[in-house]
């Protein structure tokens, strides 16, 4: 424990932009692909953001686990695998998220009309709701040292009829989850120009520090 303590008080911010940051997406606890829907987000923040801060590049899935098979690892964690994947994908840093959905499906005052065959597909006598969260850390590659994070929450709700709730509900999960990563991005873009003015003032402070201190004078040698 004292070991693993002393390691994680010597991980210390190494990014500097432009970076090559990775972007990788954690569902159900594995490492997967990005969905178009949720890609377009990213696309847009990333467009918005110009060249001001490097490159983003996904983390591909094939290639952490062929990465973590390669180093014997088959047991690290989702966030190690996702390290060193993005680490063979020469990745500076990684922004992971991940997107929770939650449904909820009740009966309304109009939920009598279930007891008829007909009433049941004309009726809209179930209230439905679709929830999702959205969680971000952006993490370095190299020592694993949080830099920040971000979250968001969306929620959508409708009326549908008995018959087709489930379905529904599971549509307006899936819309809740886009508008969510729809938010996320905006609180990572403010998170990732925060970082970067914080880093860039302490390397300017570096400099400033180093250009202060006195030349070292002559070495005076001395005969016995």
């Amino acid at each position: 424990v004292e070991r693993a303590v002393y390691d994680a008080a010597n991980a210390e911010p190494s990014l500097r932009f432009p970076a090559r940051i990775g972007l990788a997406r954690i569902s159900n606890g594995q490492l997967t692909g990005i969905p178009p829907e949720e890609a377009e987000k990213w696309v847009a923040l990333i467009r918005d953001a110009g060249t001001a801060y490097g490159e983003f590049v996904p983390v591909s899935p094939l290639v952490a686990s062929m990465a973590s098979s390669a180093a014997n690892r088959r047991d690290d964690t989702v966030i190690d695998r996702i390290r060193i994947g993005a680490a063979r994908q020469h990745v500076d840093a990684v922004l992971v998220y991940e997107v929770v959905e939650a449904r909820r499906d009740r009966g309304t005052v109009l939920s009598l009309a279930d007891l008829t065959i007909i009433g049941s597909f004309l009726v809209p006598s179930r209230a439905i709701e679709g929830q999702a969260t959205a969680n971000a850390i952006l993490i370095d590659v190299r020592n694993g040292h949080p830099y920040g994070t971000a979250t968001s929450t969306a929620q959508q709700t409708g009326f549908v009829v008995n018959s087709g709730s489930g379905a529904k509900a599971s549509d307006l999960a899936d819309q809740a989850a886009v508008e969510a990563v729809g938010k996320l991005t905006a609180d990572v873009g403010k998170m990732v120009a925060w970082l970067k003015s914080e880093l860039d003032t302490r390397e300017l402070v570096t400099l400033r520090d180093q250009q202060r201190r006195p030349a070292p004078g002559p070495v005076r040698r001395v005969s016995r």
